[in-house]
């Protein structure tokens, strides 16, 4: 399209270089032969007239208006019709072009044909669904179009449409239901396919998406254990023991883990038989839980049966998941626990007529209610009850009353039944004894009972008593121990008696029951009587009973009961004949029509005999029988209606436990009459026989209970006894209560699973594999089972329960294990034995059963296998101390056999702690599992946690046993080696490795800051371990509310700022820290506020101490500060921190300073720092105890030691040692000089040590301490302990060796700290000479750098003690190092004198020669503008000569100031005003000092910069830099150094020209030697006289001692030795020797020339004129001595060398007669051994070494590049002529 296009200025418009328009004309709706138009818009919005023409469109289907110009004015339109007139339906397009003046753009037009538009949505996510779920959704379909249509939908599974299609109307829309239904767990992606249009042609797909997934639900309870058997999740839910009849309900969470919902269901399968009753129930079985969530199901539990356990199964499954949970409830059943406070009551004797009560208590001891009855009818009978049935609470008792009324003369007992509900049935007996005035039968008491039962037992209770009283006489029968009647016979072989339970004894009574438990003695024919109905009142009813006597005596029967009752019995009383019956008649005389009646008749019947006291003994008494008839009978007329019975039966159907064949089981059967009649109730016989009911007739009162008492006995084996108990109502057929009962005698039924087979993976040979096996109790009865092996499979195979028993519809699982001993396939075949346990008289028994067995086959095979670690040795490195680090190890198992692992670990342990220490070292590996299983061909990680708990290396060895599945080792395992682990414990640490001073103390060495910081000890305690305290805050922590924090270490030390006058510079220590440790290091100093919480103003309480007021004085004004404050260490890292003390106040300043190390040690510094007052004479002295190094006793010279004081005072010190203690210590030694001070008095130069020389020389083997004043001048007195060790060399041996103490202080000898302005650099800062002996040479060579690359630097050496001169030489002593350049000193020490240690502190004064020659540049200039200031002046004043009074002036006028100005100059040390215009003339006070306000000190400032701009000072010379080198040595005797260093004499050159210096003494010793004479000893009397007496007696004995004359004379006869002819002379004592030249060189202040050391200091002085030609001289100690040459030069006398002769002695003592070359010769060979010669000969050498070292040295030529060896080429052989 031509033209340029605009942007958009309206939807569905465009703008065309101003021209607004259509962006397009459409028809959409339209037919063929019809015409539509629509317009075209054309709109100006430019600001100017636009004129625009257009063309017609091209075809004849769209036609306008013709073509003309239009004229556009800014802002109108122009309507342009379009006439459309279509012919067929078909798609038409055309254009209108528009032309304007800036260009042209064309209208498209377009006529489309209607189509179908069905729109949907592009895709569905029903994102999660479970599986066999269904998730629904609706997709809408809309028809955008005008035209109708039908569609179809078409989708694949598992997606599904509930409609497939339908109908759309135009602009009209659908919802369209989508289900999703997943049969697996996947995800699913299909395609839903709706087709629409003519013929279903055009179609829209819809993406459908979906995930199926399993449901995961678990199952809990608090009072339920889970455990997984056979792949399902079994969940016990225990009941625990409830009552019968009870309900107890128990919830379990079902919580879905999963993110959908999930449908489930709780099944009940038929678990056992259908005779089981059902005490398990669920009350939900279906539900939904949604995702995430959980609901809770109650399982109930009602037993029925009392002393029962009751197990039962339900599954629950998730709809579509595989999976499903067991869930096992078990529960035990309990009945009422119902007992009497007495069994027996004895109501003794009872007179006729009278009523006698006794109360007795029942008692229910259980935690549920009970029903009991006594049964007895009341009114018939003489004992009488107020309570005859009821319910007791819970925990209560009942007070019942028994009432005894006889009126019969006779002796009465009565058992009462007690029946209680699901508990049995117990008996209460009642006795009492009836008198009249004639007849007194005998009193029946209570041990008479007991006594009949075993008479009975016997059979002597068919015996009358007087027969029984006639055997008695007759010896017949005897008196056993309990005091009852026996045959002889009987005692001898009685059988154990046999203990009837009460419910066999109640029920059992051969009517009621087919089986009697006795034989009885009085029998009565009938036991029930009914008279049925009775509707005549006026006729009495009678039937007859009968009683038989089954005994061998008379027995006289008595009825209780009154004759106007409605039941009569007649005769009352009867005798009855041995083996005779008798007939009675019982009588009804009913009282009322529509009655029921019933009652239970009472009589007793005993031996006629027993109806006198008088005919009956005690032993013989026999007791009374009580026989019971119920009569029941009713009196409804024929037309009269039944009462309707209102009752309930409890329970309605009754199960019986399984017992065997011809036994009995017992249940009780609850009959309650809820109405307001009396229910006659009558059981009909049962049919099968196996079932009898006791009582099967009688009447119920109102509100009344009847307990029932059932007795099932089967009489076949596996059968089943299902029948039905028919009980009548009120004798009507209408009215009957049918009561299932059933009953089993089987054998053990269970269900083994899969089907009798157990199948074992392989298991490794040795080890044990296990597998659960169940058994599930088909039957009724509990099952008693027995596994059974051969002896040869019982090695292989073993199961664990091997016996025991499965409750009823239990379902238990066995551990098999495999454990095969070779390498073969094993098929066994086990044996289950079981029987059924059933419980008969509450005796649980199961011998007596069949067994019945069953089969298992069980198939194993073994295989070999091991385990094996991917990672054999690990090291994990270095861990913190009581941190955790975390790794792994992989286990790898390569078998084809699972195999259970057990790992130990043993763990060793080396590092600083002894090995007692070490012993209980807790383990400080853990594994995350120390046993486990370990499938065939898998891998398992092992997670390891390692915590060190000391700062030592551990290194755990790993083992693994092959372990049984029940965790015992097996016998033949053993722990085989698996990995090992190493780790370092250890803890955050750092070292300080360099010191460096500056400030106010740049004068010390390098050993006197290491010691007065003591940083060895700080290094000791950075090196150790933080105790338990020190670890309280791991990281800095304000943690105070004192202001002075707690210290929780006891490493504490003091750093040492030494002194320094007031206003000095700032003392200013920088050490380097350095992590020498492998972890990384954090470190902070803490000042005591930094430890301190910050508390509000008025938290604060209590005033300030003094120590609290200086601590605030310290930090308030700074004067000691800490750069950086802490600080973070890389492992190797090192950082310099710098310590900083100002002289601002005078005082000695203190400050407790706490460096912790993060996660390490604390250490309190305790900052110490002296400024002294400017005109104090002070002496610093860092510690009050000095130690002298170890001497062994009996050294004859003791080495001289050096102690040094520090003067840190601005004055000269002059100072005395009090050498009283010395001298008290000699008179306690014996007169032996112990310590021994060599300079006690001196002078000490400001900011100078002075080395205090002193003797140790111990005389015991022991420590020997001394208090020693040192008096300072114009000072204070210190006192200072010097402590000595003496040790004995014989007994220590190696253990103290002989040092030169250069290695006790680690002070470093490189430099690795750079202090600022420091150009100069030394290799190393501190040399060792070692041990030396006497009269040698030792030399050092140490390299001086100039490390900058702009500045030139000289150097000049000093000594800091001029005694040390004398020894020392350094070459060069000065010299210039230009950048970069390096020169090579070479130190020497002489070794003469006497044995001494040597700490000496050489200082080198390094300047910068570039600031040197600028400020000799500027006081050149300064100096002629000062002498230009002299010689121009103008007199102004009246004193004309008062310049020339004034000293030189330390500032002068600079050149800028005005002409007109005088010059000034300014004394120094004076103060002048800028505005001053007068001379200073004198010196005033110094004002009163006040402090200035912010003004005045800005007015102050600003007159000082014009005083500055207007004055010229005189320029300040650049400050040197010292370098410090430290010299060590000690020396020793000839004879002391060869018995201690054999091995090294060689190495060194005895110079003997030395060793004459030594022998040289000195004028002072010669004046001595001249003057001194032997001096009387003083002593007492006694003193004398005891010396006279042992001098005499010495002598007598030598006078009188044979020997002794023998031996002297046989001396003076021995021959000479050879060795005497090499002895000479000895020569005469030196003489001409002149003290007159002896000077003594006092020491100077600060570091001059006069104190250099000089290389020819040492050499022989020059041979002075004025000596003869045969002396020489030498310069000892500044002393010039001449020696004659014919004197000795060797070292002769104590040192045992031998004397070598002067030149002229050689030639005088050569002989005549030798040649001339044998003289030559010989005066070589003698010349050779004279100590010049040697001496220049070492000289020589030196020098050609040094030689050699220096051109190395400045790289002439490698001194280490291997040697080359040139082949030269064969000489050629010389021809033969």
């Amino acid at each position: 399209m031509p033209g340029v296009m605009c942007q958009m200025q309206q939807p569905g418009r465009v703008n065309y270089f101003g021209i607004e328009a259509s962006s397009s004309v459409t028809w959409a709706q339209w037919e063929p032969g019809r015409e539509y138009t629509k317009n075209i818009v054309l709109k100006n919005m430019q600001p100017k007239m636009m004129k625009i023409k257009y063309k017609n469109p091209s075809s004849r289907y769209f036609t306008t208006l013709y073509p003309q110009p239009i004229a556009l004015g800014a802002g109108n339109s122009f309507v342009l019709p379009i006439t459309f007139r279509p012919l067929e339906e078909t798609i038409y397009e055309d254009q209108v072009e528009f032309i304007s003046t800036e260009g042209c753009f064309t209208v498209p037009m377009k006529a489309v044909l209607p189509k179908f538009n069905v729109q949907v949505t592009d895709s569905v996510n029903f994102c999660l669904c479970a599986v066999d779920d269904e998730v629904q959704t609706r997709i809408e379909v809309c028809n955008r179009s005008n035209m109708s249509t039908n569609y179809q939908v078409e989708c694949a599974e598992p997606f599904a449409v509930l409609s497939c299609g339908g109908f759309l109307e135009p602009l009209a829309s659908v919802m369209l239901p989508v289900a999703f239904r997943p049969k697996i767990a996947s995800v699913f992606n299909e395609d839903l396919v709706i087709s629409f249009g003519t013929d279903f042609c055009q179609k829209k797909v819809v993406r459908l998406c979906g995930i199926g997934k399993y449901p995961h639900l678990s199952v809990s309870s608090r009072s339920c254990s889970s455990n997984r058997c056979c792949g399902a999740m079994e969940t016990d839910v225990r009941f625990g023991c409830v009552y019968v009849g009870r309900t107890t309900t128990m919830s379990v969470k079902i919580r879905n883990h999963s993110a959908v919902k999930a449908p489930f269901c709780i099944e009940h399968p038929l678990m056992g038989p259908t005779l089981v009753e059902q005490v398990f129930r669920c009350r939900q079985k279906t539900g939904v839980i949604p995702p995430c969530s959980s609901i809770t199901i109650p399982f109930t539990f009602t037993p029925l049966t009392a002393g029962t356990c009751s197990f039962d199964y339900f599954c629950l499954r998730a709809c579509g998941s595989p999976a499903k949970s067991i869930i096992r409830c078990i529960g035990s059943s309990e009945g009422p626990f119902i007992t009497l406070s007495q069994c027996l009551i004895n109501f003794n004797k009872v007179d006729s007529g009278n009523v006698v009560t006794r109360p007795f208590d029942l008692i229910n001891r259980s935690e549920t209610e009970a029903t009991f009855q006594f049964q007895i009818d009341c009114a018939e009978s003489v004992f009488k009850m107020n309570f005859l049935t009821g319910t007791l609470p819970p925990k209560s008792s009942k007070t019942i009353l028994v009432c005894f009324a006889p009126v019969h003369p006779i002796s009465y007992h009565r058992r009462i039944p007690c029946i209680v509900h699901n508990q049995g049935v117990f008996f209460l007996d009642l006795l009492g004894t009836c008198h009249t005035a004639d007849d007194k039968p005998a009193v029946l008491q209570s041990h008479h009972i007991h006594r009949y039962k075993i008479h009975a037992q016997r059979g002597l209770t068919l015996n009358p008593p007087e027969r029984l009283n006639a055997w008695i006489a007759e010896c017949q029968l005897v008196v056993d121990e309990c005091g009852a009647l026996a045959l002889p016979s009987q005692l001898e072989n009685e059988p154990k008696p046999v203990e009837l339970l009460p419910i066999e004894e109640y029920i059992n009574d051969g009517y009621h029951s087919d089986m009697a438990l006795c034989h009885p003695h009085v029998s009565i024919d009938v036991h029930q009587l009914d008279f049925g109905c009775v509707t005549d009142l006026n006729c009495f009813e009678h039937q007859t009973v009968s009683l038989t006597n089954h005994t061998e005596g008379k027995v006289t029967v008595v009825w209780t009961g009154d004759s106007r009752n409605v039941f009569s019995v007649s005769p009352v009383t009867v005798d009855i004949l041995p083996q005779r019956s008798c007939a009675f008649r019982v009588s009804f005389r009913p009282d009322g029509h529509n009655k029921y009646f019933g009652s239970e008749l009472e009589c007793f019947a005993f031996y006629k005999s027993m109806r006198d006291y008088r005919l009956t003994e005690d032993i013989t008494h026999c007791v009374p029988w009580c026989i019971t008839l119920l009569a029941t009978a009713n009196t409804f007329l024929p037309c009269s209606e039944h009462f309707i019975p209102r009752f309930s039966a409890n329970p309605e159907n009754m199960s019986f436990t399984v017992i065997n064949a011809n036994d009995s089981a017992y249940r009780t059967f609850l009959l309650t009459n809820s109405g307001s009649t009396p229910i006659l109730f009558d059981f009909e016989r049962e049919s099968t026989g196996a079932y009898s009911l006791k009582p099967t007739r009688g009447l119920l009162q109102p509100c009344c209970n009847q307990i029932f008492v059932v007795k099932f006995k089967p009489a076949y084996e596996n059968a089943v006894y299902r029948s039905t108990l028919r009980m009548g109502l009120n004798d009507s057929e209408k009215h009957r209560q049918d009561i299932m009962v059933y009953g089993k005698v089987e054998l053990p039924d269970l269900c083994l699973d899969n089907a009798g087979m157990i199948y074992f993976k392989p298991t490794c040979i040795g080890m044990t594999s296990q597998r659960t096996y169940g058994i599930k109790n088909l039957s009724r009865a509990p099952v008693c089972f027995e596994w059974k092996l051969k002896n040869e499979d019982s090695r292989v195979i073993s199961v664990e329960p091997s016996c025991g028993i499965i409750q009823p519809n239990e379902k238990q699982y066995h551990t098999w294990c495999f454990k095969p001993i070779c390498d073969q396939k094993y098929v066994v075949k086990a044996t289950l034995l079981t029987r059924c346990q059933l419980q008969l008289n509450n005796v649980v028994t199961c011998e007596q059963q069949r067994q019945v067995p069953f089969t298992v086959r069980i198939i194993g095979e073994a295989s070999r296998g091991q385990i094996i670690c991917k990672e054999p040795f690990v090291d994990c490195g270095c861990v913190l101390v009581c941190s955790v680090t975390n790794c792994c190890i992989t286990l790898a198992n390569d078998s084809n056999c699972n195999l259970n692992y057990k790992l130990h670990v043993t763990q060793t342990t080396c590092g600083p702690y002894a090995n007692e220490d070490l012993c209980p070292e807790p383990l400080a590996l853990e594994l995350g599992q120390t046993r486990g299983m370990l499938a065939a061909r898998t891998k398992s990680e092992v997670s390891v946690t390692i915590q060190p708990a000391k700062r030592i290396t551990y290194q755990w060895d790993i083992y693994y046993t092959l372990i049984c599945c029940d965790g015992d080792v097996e016998q033949s395992s053993e722990c085989r080696h698996l990995c090992q682990f190493t780790v370092t414990g250890i803890y955050p640490t750092m070292s300080v490795v360099d010191a460096r001073c500056q400030g106010s103390m740049s004068g010390l060495s390098k050993k006197q800051l290491w010691n007065l910081f003591n940083i060895d000890t700080l290094n000791v305690f950075l090196d150790g371990d933080p105790s338990a305290s020190e670890l309280t805050y791991n990281v800095p922590t304000k943690h105070s509310l004192s202001r002075k924090p707690p210290v929780f270490t006891r490493a504490i030390l003091d750093f040492n700022f030494s002194s320094a006058p007031v206003a000095s510079e700032p003392c200013c220590v920088q050490l380097l820290f350095e992590n020498n440790g492998p972890s990384v290091c954090i470190w902070d100093f803490l000042y005591p506020t930094d430890q301190q919480l910050q508390l509000e103003y008025w938290a604060e309480t209590g005033e300030y101490d003094n120590d609290e007021l200086h601590q605030m004085k310290v930090l308030e004004n700074r004067l000691f500060n800490i750069e950086p404050k802490k600080g973070c260490l890389q492992p190797g890292e090192s950082c310099d921190v710098m310590f900083s003390y100002r002289h601002s106040v005078v005082g000695t300043d203190r400050l407790s300073v706490l460096l912790k190390l993060s996660y390490g040690r604390e250490i309190l510094l305790n900052f110490v720092g002296v400024t002294v007052s400017v005109d104090r004479a002070y002496i610093h002295f860092p510690s009050t105890r000095h130690t002298f190094s170890p001497v062994p006793i009996g050294e004859t010279r003791g080495p001289v030691q050096v102690y040094e004081m520090y003067n840190g005072g601005a004055v000269p010190v002059k100072f005395e040692i009090d050498t009283f203690p010395l001298r008290a210590l000699i008179q306690d030694n014996y007169g032996h000089s112990i310590f021994e001070c060599l300079n006690p008095k001196g002078e000490i130069q400001p900011g100078q040590t002075a080395s205090i020389e002193w003797k140790f020389s111990p005389l015991e083997a022991k420590t020997y301490s001394v208090e020693v004043d040192v008096r300072i001048e114009c000072g204070e007195t210190a006192t200072i302990t010097f402590i000595g060790v003496g040790f004995d060399k014989r007994h220590l041996g190696d253990t103290m060796p002989i040092t030169d103490q250069s290695n006790y202080a680690e002070v470093p000898s490189i430099q690795r700290v750079a202090a600022p302005g420091q150009l100069c650099f030394l290799n190393q800062e501190r040399i060792s000479f070692g041990n030396m002996p006497l009269f040698t040479r030792g030399r050092r060579s140490v390299v001086m750098t100039n490390r900058s690359t702009e500045h030139s630097a000289c150097f000049t050496w000093h000594v800091t003690n001029d005694k040390d001169a004398k020894y020392l030489s350094i070459v060069p002593v000065s010299g210039s190092l230009c950048p970069g350049e390096s020169v090579l000193l070479k130190i020497t020490l002489t070794a003469f004198g006497i044995p001494t240690f040597y700490d000496v502190d050489l200082v080198c004064e390094v300047k910068n020669l570039t600031e040197q020659n600028a400020y000799e540049c500027e006081l050149s200039r300064w100096e002629n503008e000062r002498c230009r200031q002299v010689v121009e002046f103008s007199v102004t004043e009246k004193d004309p000569c008062a310049d020339l009074r004034t000293c030189e002036p330390e500032y002068v006028v600079r050149e800028c100031a005005p002409s007109c100005e005088r010059h000034k100059s300014i004394e120094p040390g004076e103060t002048v005003a800028p505005d001053s215009r007068e001379i200073l003339r004198y010196k005033t006070l110094p004002p009163i000092a006040k402090k200035l306000s912010c003004d005045d000190q800005k007015l102050h400032e600003k007159l000082k910069r014009r005083f500055d701009e207007q004055f010229w000072p005189k320029p300040v010379p650049p400050k040197s830099f010292l370098l410090h080198l430290g010299l060590t040595a000690r020396t020793h005797d000839l004879e002391e150094f060869q018995l201690h260093f054999p091995c090294d004499y060689d190495k060194f050159f005895i110079d003997q020209t030395l060793c004459d210096l030594r022998t040289m003494p000195s004028c002072n010793e010669c004046c001595d030697d001249q003057t001194s004479c032997p001096q009387p000893v003083c002593c007492n009397q006694s003193e004398a006289d005891m010396l006279s007496h042992l001098m005499s007696n010495i002598l007598r004995s030598l006078v009188d001692d044979c020997q002794f004359h023998e031996a002297c004379q046989e001396i003076a006869c021995d021959p000479v030795p050879y060795f005497q002819q090499f002895c000479q002379e000895r020569p005469c004592c030196v003489e001409n020797v002149d003290c007159c030249n002896h000077t003594s060189h006092a020491p100077d202040s600060g570091f001059d020339a006069n104190c250099n050391v000089d290389s020819e200091e040492l050499e022989p002085a020059p041979v002075e004129n004025c000596l003869p030609p045969d002396e020489q001289t030498f310069e000892i100690d500044g002393a010039t001595v001449s020696v004659p040459l014919h004197s000795s030069q060797s070292a002769a006398g104590c040192n045992g060398f031998e004397l070598n002769a002067t030149f002229e002695e050689v030639q005088a003592q050569e002989p005549i007669t030798e040649t001339a070359e044998e003289k030559e010769f010989a005066l070589i060979q003698k010349m050779k051994k004279m100590p010049e010669v040697c001496a220049e000969i070492e000289s020589i050498l030196e020098n050609t070494l040094m030689n050699i070292v220096q051109e190395a040295f400045h790289g002439e030529f490698s001194i280490t590049a291997r040697p080359r060896l040139l082949a030269l080429p064969p000489r050629p052989c010389p021809r033969q002529n």
